[in-house]
């Protein structure tokens, strides 16, 4: 605690615990240097550099500061912010990609639904940066581990109807949705914040065009060119197998 030989009894103090000795230590870092600087500087000390999804990043190590029963000592990191996008074509692929399944498994499904699926700036940042299957495998995953959620699945469903507008242009998110939900208690919050959406431009129509939800068609096929000549359904019930004209132009 940098005593000297003159110092008054006042300031020669042990602490009785761990804990509290850091908190002191940390306090007299503050009271010196100005808590925003301790507190910025002490981020970076668990930081580590790895690469992820072809970018150089910057990654917090797993390992708190404890005391010998294990007890945190120290739990805020000040780390910096992890956005969705750190450019106007650069895409956070680690947070697009790890951030849904974290909270997934960790059973936060009201983070889950705030920070990604019902955050419409994540699903276009997602759409622009990995194919339109990534997201959905977010919706099928969360829907199977949360099946109480209605907006989850509803949001799917009509992801699965949209999917080939989606794959064309990932701005399609904000018509598509609006036009293919229905209206009612569980999404009227969610498709306000659709149209409030205003980083791309969009149209939406006056009137309904689109196929909704809840409908008897449940998922559409857009894999081939041309119309699909000949299908058939497997025995099992489990594969559907299609057959098209290709013209080479």
């Amino acid at each position: 605690m940098l005593w000297r030989s003159f110092d008054p009894p006042s300031r020669t103090v042990l602490q009785m615990t761990v804990r509290t000795s850091a908190d002191f230590l940390f306090s007299r870092l503050e009271k010196l240097n100005g808590r925003i600087l301790v507190c910025r500087a002490l981020g970076y000390f668990t930081l580590v550099e790895r690469g992820a999804d072809g970018a150089r990043v910057l990654n917090w190590e797993k390992k708190p500061y404890t005391n010998a029963e294990g007890e945190v000592i120290e739990e805020d990191r000040y780390g910096t912010s992890q956005p969705f996008r750190f450019g106007e074509d650069v895409y956070n692929n680690r947070a697009l990609n790890n951030l849904p399944c974290h909270r997934l498994h960790a059973g936060h499904v009201n983070l889950l639904k705030k920070e990604c699926l019902a955050n419409v700036h994540f699903c276009v940042a997602k759409l622009h940066a990995l194919p339109v299957e990534a997201l959905l495998d977010d919706f099928t995953a969360a829907k199977a581990a949360f099946q109480g959620k209605p907006l989850i699945k509803c949001i799917l469903e009509a992801l699965l109807l949209s999917r080939n507008g989606l794959q064309m242009d990932p701005v399609q998110f904000m018509p598509q949705l609006l036009g293919r939900l229905e209206d009612n208690e569980s999404t009227a919050e969610f498709k306000q914040r659709l149209r409030e959406y205003s980083s791309k431009v969009w149209f939406e129509p006056d009137v309904n065009i689109l196929e909704r939800t809840g409908g008897q068609l449940l998922h559409s096929i857009h894999v081939h060119a041309s119309e699909i000549d000949t299908m058939t359904i497997t025995s099992c019930g489990t594969y559907v197998i299609t057959d098209a004209l290709y013209v080479m132009e």
